[in-house]
């Protein structure tokens, strides 16, 4: 075969995409033809758009990282979009987004996310982290707090840092007053479900339903409960893993 095993960076949920997804093998061939050998074999969604050398002998495509970022684009216009659709959240009515922005940035710095997360269900893996051992630590613990279905999480597994949090607006060069908001977060890494939960009050925040303050509120008060009261998770569709640092 072309290869004997793979490893990826990160898991995506259902319906999420990933522009920027990495993935480590053990193959004996030169990366250049072992690309091509692989995209010729690979589904018409999926493709190789660049092969490198490990830098290093025990690199891993997960451990090893030290940030991801990801990118959530929404739509937000009058008019539905089509030719994009798969790739957006539409919301018809017009959002604020200076005070999307000012609530963004309490994400910043280092915080216990527990009230923008989803629990786990027994069995499922879906926290991202950037150690093997934070990995090994969180998934014991993770499987014995899950099975209560608390709404406030263990304090020390749901810690994560946020570097940037940033919107930026594309104006539709077809229909002046439409707009596309693209949320980019970067971190050290990422609970489970945690951006699209956090898109969705954002989205509230926009729509004036949540003010600012409250959004920070939320935050700090380290309960699931708390978010899931004034916001629904944002669709699947309009998250991208779109690079990850190593």
């Amino acid at each position: 075969g072309i290869f004997q095993r793979s490893r990826g960076c990160s898991r995506t949920d259902a319906g999420v995409h990933a522009m920027g997804q990495v993935i480590s093998v053990r193959s004996e061939s030169d990366p250049a033809d072992f690309m091509k050998r692989v995209n010729s074999r690979l589904p018409s969604d999926i493709v190789f758009k660049h092969c490198e050398m490990a830098p290093k002998q025990d690199f891993h495509p997960r451990y090893s990282c030290k940030s991801k970022v990801y990118r959530y684009s929404i739509y937000n216009s009058e008019v539905r979009p089509v030719l994009n659709r798969s790739r957006l959240w539409h919301i018809p009515q017009l959002l604020n987004v200076k005070d999307m922005q000012k609530a963004a940035n309490f994400l910043l710095g280092t915080h216990d996310f527990t009230s923008f997360c989803k629990p786990l269900a027994r069995g499922e893996s879906g926290s991202s982290s950037s150690s093997k051992s934070n990995n090994r630590s969180s998934s014991s613990k993770n499987n014995s707090s899950s099975s209560s279905s608390s709404s406030r999480g263990n304090s020390s597994i749901n810690v994560r840092t946020i570097m940037s949090a940033d919107f930026k607006i594309q104006q539709d060069c077809y229909k002046h007053d439409a707009q596309t908001l693209m949320f980019e977060i970067e971190g050290n890494s990422f609970l489970y479900n945690m951006v699209r939960i956090i898109v969705g009050a954002l989205v509230q925040v926009g729509l004036g339903k949540l003010p600012p303050e409250k959004f920070k509120a939320i935050l700090e008060a380290k309960d699931r409960s708390l978010a899931q009261a004034e916001a629904d998770s944002a669709p699947a569709q309009g998250l991208a893993l779109i690079l990850v640092r190593y």
